[in-house]
């Protein structure tokens, strides 16, 4: 189905992740804008507030020893199972969500040291969100190609091609 931008069952949420420093503020500003993006298509967000608070929190659980797992545990909030309220959500709305994610090579550098653990927090989160129902993930970069398996945290990888200079010209130029 072609993307229609006046399709009121299409959320468009754009974020960049250029403004954050770590892993862990890319993750609150992706789930900030998830929760804006559902707010503005509903009166009420209830089922996904203070999700980045709870998914974090279920993230380091996992990391923390035996205390923490029998924590988590006795709770039995897994971190997608906290994601999956947004597609709950926005099955139940009607609507189509679509999270375009631009700038993930701010946090190539980790890569490039021979670490992911900057990336890794993000592409789990991804990953995540794009197993959920209603909801795609789209990440518009030009160097992480190389680097990590998109197909893991994007249900479709296309490859873009640059355009001629010529070719941009005569697009602006009817556009102005």
């Amino acid at each position: 189905r072609e993307l229609d931008p006046l399709d009121d069952r299409i959320v468009l949420i754009r974020i960049s992740l250029w403004p954050f420093d770590s892993s862990e503020s890319a993750i609150r500003g992706i789930l900030a804008e998830l929760d804006d993006g559902l707010a503005r298509v509903t009166s009420t967000t209830t089922t996904t507030s203070r999700s980045a608070d709870r998914y974090l929190r279920s993230v380091e659980k996992l990391q923390h020893g035996w205390a923490a797992a029998v924590e988590l545990l006795t709770r039995r909030e897994s971190p997608g199972q906290i994601l999956k309220s947004y597609g709950r959500l926005a099955r139940q709305i009607g609507v189509q969500v679509i999270v375009w994610i631009e700038d993930l090579e701010r946090f190539e550098k980790a890569i490039d040291r021979g670490s992911a653990k900057g990336l890794s927090p993000i592409h789990a989160l991804l990953y995540e969100l794009q197993q959920c129902d209603n909801l795609a993930i789209v990440l518009a970069s030009n160097s992480l190609a190389a680097r990590i398996d998109l197909e893991k945290i994007a249900r479709f990888v296309e490859r873009v091609p640059l355009i001629e200079t010529a070719k941009v010209w005569a697009i602006v130029s009817r556009v102005r």
